[in-house]
């Protein structure tokens, strides 16, 4: 292949690519980002991570305890799918457990 046609062949890649780029930005320029601003979504506050071998593991029981590597007042992350979107610290409302976003990697 001569550098000619090396080159007529990445600019023809790079017009392709700007075109498909304009595609999609007009496609998901006419989407309403409210669209989906009522979609419920589930967020999970992993409290921290351990590890054990599986021979532990299969022999847990009742009032065994599993020894985690964030400390008591440290900060939890919180999960969208297997994303970490925020960090935050363990608080209780009323009788239930909630986390206060120290943290946030959501844009706005």
């Amino acid at each position: 292949m001569s550098d000619s046609d090396l080159t007529a062949e990445v600019e023809e890649s790079e017009r392709s690519e700007r075109t498909s780029h304009k595609i999609k930005k007009k496609l998901l320029g006419e989407i309403d980002p409210n669209l989906f601003a009522e979609v419920p979504v589930q967020i999970n506050a992993i409290l921290g991570r351990g590890k054990m071998d599986f021979k532990k593991l299969s022999s847990l029981s009742e009032d065994d305890v599993i020894d985690l590597d964030t400390a008591l007042n440290g900060e939890v992350d919180l999960m969208l799918g297997d994303k970490v979107i925020a960090n935050g610290e363990i608080v209780s409302i009323d009788d239930h457990f909630a986390v206060r976003i120290t943290n946030s990697f959501i844009h706005k």
